[in-house]
């Protein structure tokens, strides 16, 4: 992950990872190609093909996912954007090292 405080450096120790951070390490594994961006409190995951891809965003509360859709800003004026498709909120179990999904 990368430190948003703009020094890019790799959390590659866990140990350094706030757990919502874990999450989305695991999901960058499962998705494949993806570009990345990072602030605080917030993983924005761009897969593949960008804007045509869904985007997941992991917070410490929950998951978010969102599929790519067309904003008409002006007739003519078509911008890609990403519309809320289902927001997952989850639990950290700690002494399972592991997160539980509400339904």
């Amino acid at each position: 992950m990368i430190d948003p405080s703009g020094m890019q450096r790799l959390y590659a120790d866990s140990g350094r990872r706030q757990p919502f951070e874990n999450v989305a390490v695991e999901l960058i594994r499962i998705v494949g190609p993806a570009t990345v961006e990072r602030t605080r409190d917030v993983v924005q995951i761009n897969c593949e093909p960008e804007e045509m891809g869904p985007v997941i965003l992991v917070t410490p509360e929950a998951l978010e996912f969102r599929l790519p859709t067309v904003r008409w800003v002006h007739p003519g004026l078509p911008v890609p954007a990403s519309q809320l498709w289902r927001r997952v909120t989850y639990e950290f179990d700690p002494p399972k090292a592991g997160c539980r999904c509400a339904a």
